[in-house]
């Protein structure tokens, strides 16, 4: 690692620098990049699916599916 940050090209990669920076420092970028790359399915998103599918999309996962055969209600919701 040189030490040398470049400025982000575009108001999008500032963006992600600002939300995900942290988790590429942490990890590295070829983690991070694997991590914004990464295609997942939650199958129920009741209570732990919809807990992991907000952790997913807070760690940086770009694609998420998610798939329940439940009716969104109230009850439902967490």
């Amino acid at each position: 690692m040189s030490g040398v940050i470049a400025p982000p090209a575009t108001v999008e990669e500032a963006d992600l620098e600002r939300r995900f920076g942290g988790l590429r420092r942490l990890y590295g970028d070829a983690a991070y990049a694997r991590i914004r790359a990464a295609r997942v399915a939650v199958i129920g998103v009741g209570g732990v699916g919809s807990w992991a599918a907000e952790v997913l999309a807070r760690s940086g996962v770009a694609e998420l599916t998610l798939v329940d055969l439940d009716h969104v209600a109230e009850s439902n919701i967490n």
